[in-house]
């Protein structure tokens, strides 16, 4: 059996990084995974 996710990305991201780091976000909440502080595609660089 598989399922599919669907993700709206409202409002817009400013940069590539700011996306990827959301959706990073997501699906590590998703699955139930902390995410790592040293992993720089969920480290808040603004």
């Amino acid at each position: 059996m598989t399922h599919d996710r669907v993700i709206r990305f409202v409002p817009a991201f400013d940069t590539h990084d700011a996306a990827a780091r959301f959706a990073t976000e997501q699906a590590l909440a998703w699955i139930g995974r902390p995410a790592c502080a040293s992993d720089p595609a969920t480290t808040n660089k603004e």
